[in-house]
């Protein structure tokens, strides 16, 4: 994968070479943003995440790497406390929360949470986001959105979780509550705050999203691209590709991909036909969420990055938990534990896994 940095980022002789590839390829880019600003085409990176390893680094002596991994590690600590009280507050029991966190723990590219990476941030912001509207916290859940938002472009899409959560909870929508009709639309707001930002500095609004092609993803942005277009592009990489490190994460990304999609389909399927699911509405708009969660990425060409973006699919943990054979579960587990293991080792080798 193509990468843009103008100066080299120091980082600490300290640390060992395995834990300095946690920054490894989009890592690199936001430690050059947080250390120097916007360089060329990094407009694709949103900014939260840079502006808080460039704040944490006056606590850090100026290390920017260290920075990050505080920050990384430490969001998806607390997002998995709130991720279990979210859990809890959907009438989840306790034996299906456990299984939802080991296998977002033991998904294969779990190791990202760790990483120099937006995926713990944006983790904490959204399950809050969820936990907050199902409390009723409408100031908190405004400003976990907007926070979202100016992390991922994802963050938008929290409208339709908020908005399906606030009808689960009343029969009507009473749009004279400012807070409740605020917090539905404040994801927009902080996609918003920074179209406004590339407006001002390199006169694009979109920029963050038309020099996507400019990083060797293999993403066109100049058009949309539909998914029978994308399967079309993967069978001729598996009939014409070399065996190699690279054929390997292609089949990997569609067959992530595909699972992925067909048990959201499923839980989808599930969730309109039984009524008797407790929080039934709140779970379909999650389910949305997570649907668009991986399919907004094929819009460019690829299944790039897909089974890095599907740690954030909840509901897909959320049905795999609903499996009764223990054993099935189990070999599930393994299995992902597996991918782990040889994904983590690619990517702390340099190679682009995700």
């Amino acid at each position: 994968m193509f990468q843009l940095f103008i100066k080299p980022i120091d980082l600490t002789s300290q640390v060992p070479n395995f834990i300095q590839d946690s920054a490894n390829f989009d890592g690199i880019n936001y430690l050059h943003i947080a250390k120097y600003g916007y360089g060329l085409y990094q407009q694709a990176f949103f900014p939260l995440f840079p502006l808080l390893i460039k704040l944490v680094s006056f606590v850090t002596n100026n290390n920017y790497f260290i920075a990050g991994l505080i920050i990384s590690n430490l969001s998806f600590l607390i997002g998995i406390v709130v991720f279990k009280k979210y859990l809890g507050s959907i009438s989840k029991n306790p034996s299906k929360i456990t299984w939802i966190l080991l296998f977002l723990l033991a998904f294969p590219t779990s190791f990202f949470f760790g990483a120099v990476y937006t995926e713990s941030l944006f983790f904490l912001l959204f399950v809050s986001a969820l936990y907050f509207t199902q409390e009723k916290r409408y100031w908190l859940v405004i400003a976990c959105c907007i926070l979202a938002s100016m992390t991922r472009l994802m963050g938008v899409f929290l409208l339709i979780p908020v908005l399906f959560t606030v009808i689960n909870q009343k029969k009507h929508i009473h749009f004279t509550d400012w807070k409740i009709i605020l917090a539905i639309l404040s994801p927009g707001l902080g996609l918003l705050t920074y179209m406004l930002y590339l407006t001002y500095t390199v006169g694009n609004p979109l920029a963050f999203y038309s020099t996507q092609s400019n990083f060797n993803a293999g993403r066109t942005t100049g058009s949309l691209i539909t998914l029978p277009q994308v399967y079309f592009r993967y069978l001729n990489i598996f009939i014409s590709a070399q065996h190699n490190l690279v054929y390997f994460v292609a089949v990997l990304e569609f067959l992530i991909f595909n699972l992925v999609f067909a048990v959201l389909l499923y839980n989808l399927w599930i969730l309109w036909k039984r009524k008797d699911v407790l929080n039934r509405i709140s779970l379909i708009g999650l389910n949305l969420f997570s649907l668009i969660n991986i399919l907004l990425p094929t819009l460019t060409g690829t299944f790039s990055s897909v089974p890095r973006y599907a740690l954030l699919s909840l509901s897909f943990f959320i049905q795999l938990a609903e499996i009764n054979n223990k054993l099935v579960k189990s070999v599930i587990l393994i299995l992902f534990t597996i991918l782990l293991i040889i994904l983590l080792g690619c990517f702390t080798q340099g190679y682009f896994v995700s």
